[in-house]
């Protein structure tokens, strides 16, 4: 897992994990902002 800090929020990457509905390895992103207050954008894939 890696987390990047930017002016605006915080950035999270998953390591990359198998899935049986996919053929390659999926990753997870992550993106908190500074104001947060209880929501997130999450997007998977390559």
């Amino acid at each position: 897992m890696s987390k990047f800090r930017t002016q605006q929020g915080t950035v999270v990457l998953s390591a990359p994990f198998a899935s049986i509905d996919h053929d390659k390895k999926q990753i997870e992103i992550k993106y908190t902002p500074n104001n947060y207050n209880g929501w997130g954008i999450w997007s998977y894939g390559v």
